[in-house]
């Protein structure tokens, strides 16, 4: 027990005058023990500038590239602002397209989580930034891009599937239950090998994409690199689409990366994306 007779406060901390000599206790280190910092805290963010140039490089350098390939296929935001009513039932593409949108907003959101982390700021700055940025690049190519389009217009069930895919993103990683529920995309012909362009510019090129819902069991393999998949794509006859749907085994890509090495798994996160895989059409 602590004899109360054998110390005193002082300003600056706690003093001992045990064995006829003075002890110094610091407040600053007594608070730091017994009420250590919280959750709201500053944190320490640790910015790599070096990393936030090349970033900030990279950023410009993509959004640039993509509004110029856009534009080349779309055509130009010369006209007067009108909105695409249409957009649900009208554009022959059985939601396709909203599908299209919700996919970017994902995956969109989760590659600037990546990336914020690497520059070196705070989960919630970064997710933040992330989440900000990505709303913004995907309103821009609605308004005033599109709306502005003659060929186009501003579409709001697109601008809709645009933040639902932003905000599963934050959703998914906050939720551990989350975890083994991922959407990916896969390709009924080799793109490559028929050069077709990313953007999708015809009822053809829509076709060729499914998009899929995945989900990793651990009743198979530990390490789950295997997905069970529901896939949803097109077939048009003429401008009429058919609707397929098909199920699906295939692979998680940063897992099955991660096998030859833990360190791999984090940098390949971007790989799940795509859904290699054995289908069967319903």
């Amino acid at each position: 027990p602590i004899n109360s007779a054998n110390y005193r406060l002082s300003p600056f901390g706690i003093e001992s005058g045990l064995f006829q000599s003075t002890y110094f206790y610091p407040i600053r280190s007594i608070n730091q023990r017994f009420f250590p910092p919280t959750a709201y805290s500053r944190p320490k963010n640790g910015i790599s500038y070096k990393r936030a140039v090349i970033f900030g490089i990279a950023n410009v350098t993509a959004i640039s590239f993509g509004f110029e390939h856009t534009t080349a296929i779309w055509g130009k935001s010369n006209g007067r602002f009108h909105i695409k009513w249409e957009d649900w039932t009208g554009d022959h593409l059985a939601q396709i397209d909203e599908i299209s949108h919700f996919m970017w907003g994902y995956k969109m959101t989760q590659f600037f989580f990546g990336a914020y982390q690497w520059v070196g700021l705070s989960p919630r700055t970064g997710q933040l930034l992330s989440m900000l940025e990505s709303a913004l690049i995907l309103t821009a190519v609605e308004y005033p891009i599109d709306a502005y389009n003659p060929q186009q217009g501003l579409g709001i069930s697109d601008l809709i599937f645009d933040y639902m895919g932003v905000g599963l993103a934050y959703t998914k990683k906050h939720n551990t239950w989350l975890d083994n529920l991922d959407f990916k995309i896969s390709w009924k012909r080799n793109i490559f090998k028929a050069r077709d362009s990313a953007f999708a510019q015809t009822y053809q090129d829509y076709d060729n994409i499914i998009y899929w819902v995945t989900y990793r069991p651990s009743l198979i393999i530990p390490r789950k690199i295997v997905c069970w998949g529901f896939g949803y794509s097109t077939n048009h006859v003429g401008i009429e689409p058919r609707r397929q749907f098909y199920l699906g085994v295939g692979l998680s890509m940063s897992d099955f990366v991660g096998l030859f090495g833990k360190k791999l798994k984090k940098p390949a996160g971007f790989l799940d994306l795509f859904y290699p895989n054995f289908k069967l059409k319903l």
